[in-house]
């Protein structure tokens, strides 16, 4: 199958879903609104967020990617104000699909993959805008010894793998791609999505059954890790710029300096103009608090076991 995404042309009358393929993290319930027979309530950040769908297949992959956000009681609720409100409308061929937050149209496909991904992307936006005494960072956030360890990298360079390596080396998980750091306690918020990998991981870190393939990744469900989920806000503790080239013959932990720490932080914040001297402040503020270390990672094994000795030395 030709897959494919953009923005709507023209839209027909909604198909009806198959209710067979329904997650757990999505109840069927026809009345919910004429054409949506899949509801999910979730919580993101203290945000409420719904989503209605009524394509069969989107519910089991985005459980998969945000599974962990889902409240998993409803029932009493006050009905809240849903700025975060999105729609999955069936259109033309069974497989295609509208995705619109509100009234909002963000993306159509027929890939149920490229759907869970747009949504992913206006997700994050949306809560900068909804939080923005926040400092979003571009990194995953792991726990040691009771405080948050963040991992950031260009994309393609390795941050997700290690990340998930270092999983399997006692370290807990709060996030794969987002940190929302609080930049007046330097506490780290969790954001626990699924772990996102871009290809499977070499040995001895092979991936669950559980984890779900879609044309561009794969997502690791939470209750799929192999340690824990672990709830913020932690303390930051440390920062590791990640970079892994096939190039690497060993791999290497080494001291960065704060100026350079900077420099290679701010490019991986996401709203630095919501902050003071346009994100300089905070940028610098956390380049200059806690340890930073540059990974050159290479043999995937022998970079997490470094990487946790080092943190370990640092956090004592």
């Amino acid at each position: 199958m030709q897959y494919t995404i953009g923005t709507r042309r023209g839209a027909g009358k909604a198909a009806a879903p198959d209710d067979s393929a329904m997650s757990p993290g999505m109840r069927a319930d026809p009345a919910i609104a004429p054409g949506f027979s899949h509801v999910g309530m979730f919580r993101v950040l203290g945000q409420p967020m719904r989503v209605r769908s009524a394509l069969s297949a989107f519910p089991a992959l985005l459980d998969a990617a945000l599974g962990a956000f889902r409240l998993k009681q409803t029932t009493g609720l006050a009905d809240p104000v849903h700025r975060l409100d999105y729609t999955l409308e069936t259109f033309g061929q069974p497989d295609a699909a509208v995705l619109r937050n509100g009234a909002r149209e963000l993306a159509s496909a027929n890939d149920p993959g490229a759907l869970v991904f747009a949504l992913q992307q206006d997700l994050v936006v949306a809560l900068q805008h909804l939080l923005p005494h926040l400092l979003f960072i571009h990194a995953a956030v792991l726990e040691r010894a009771g405080g948050a360890v963040l991992l950031t990298a260009a994309s393609g360079h390795g941050k997700s793998t290690l990340c998930w390596a270092l999983l399997h080396h006692g370290f807990g998980y709060l996030s794969d791609e987002l940190a929302p750091l609080d930049p007046h306690t330097m506490d780290v918020l969790d954001y626990p999505q699924g772990l996102n990998l871009k290809t499977s991981p070499p040995s001895p870190y092979p991936l669950p059954a559980a984890a779900p393939w879609t044309r561009r990744a794969c997502y690791v469900p939470v209750g799929a890790l192999p340690a824990p989920r672990v709830r913020g806000p932690l303390p930051l503790r440390a920062l590791c710029f990640v970079d892994y080239s096939p190039d690497h013959i060993a791999p290497a932990v080494t001291p960065v300096s704060p100026a350079e720490a900077c420099a290679r932080l701010y490019p991986n914040t996401l709203n630095p103009l919501a902050h003071p001297q346009q994100g300089l402040d905070p940028t610098l503020a956390v380049a200059t608090r806690v340890p930073c270390l540059r990974v050159a990672s290479a043999n995937l094994r022998q970079t997490a076991g470094l990487v946790a000795r080092e943190v370990d030395a640092l956090l004592q």
